[in-house]
């Protein structure tokens, strides 16, 4: 674009970090029933996650279904460590449908 006289501004607003979150609160929720479902809409969201839970955490993802934003995702290797994988439908709205379509499975 420079090249054709366009001013070019980057400006860099997005970047991918591993959280340095304590797990505890969330492995707690866990423990208590509380979580029967994760979503994550990058493969690098699935490798923070499951890195930042530890392999203590290997039971719990064991029992939990995983809702993926694409088949991708749904190819990773990660996703093995989770009981069932369910991959949204395009959208808005395919998140959501997903998840309940999880809660409404026998």
């Amino acid at each position: 674009m420079e090249k054709r006289g366009a001013r070019v501004t980057y400006a860099e607003c997005y970047k991918r970090v591993r959280p340095q979150a304590d797990p505890r609160p969330l492995l707690e929720a866990w423990s208590r029933g509380e979580i029967q479902a994760v979503s994550v809409l990058s493969a690098d969201t699935l490798e923070n996650f499951v890195a930042m839970l530890g392999e203590a955490a290997a039971p719990r993802l064991a029992g939990t279904a995983l809702v993926v934003a694409h088949e991708a995702i749904a190819a990773h290797p990660l996703t093995a460590r989770f009981a069932r994988v369910l991959v949204a439908p395009p959208g808005l709205h395919g998140l959501p449908r997903a998840l309940v379509s999880l809660r409404m499975a026998p």
